[in-house]
């Protein structure tokens, strides 16, 4: 059984969207290599109008807009060392 699950909040958990600018470390690093804390997942990524879902062999790029999927973003912004 497969349903559009609305409540993520509820659960304790929150979808996070991070653009990577110019600026980021880690553009040219594989998605699966970012250090996030232990309850965070890099989801997907869009890059232009496209869904991304091969995180181990794409390289990420300047504007890509990373999905994650965490308990505590807080712990996602020190990791990845993202202003608040």
């Amino acid at each position: 059984d497969v349903r559009c699950v609305s409540s993520l909040r509820e659960r304790g958990v929150s979808l996070v969207e991070i653009k990577l600018t110019p600026m980021s470390p880690f553009i040219g690093q594989r998605g699966i290599d970012l250090p996030l804390p232990p309850e965070a997942r890099l989801m997907c990524l869009a890059r232009g109008q496209a869904a991304v879902f091969d995180l181990q062999q794409e390289p990420l790029c300047v504007g890509d807009v990373l999905f994650v999927l965490c308990r505590d973003i807080r712990a996602v912004r020190q990791a990845l060392q993202l202003e608040c």
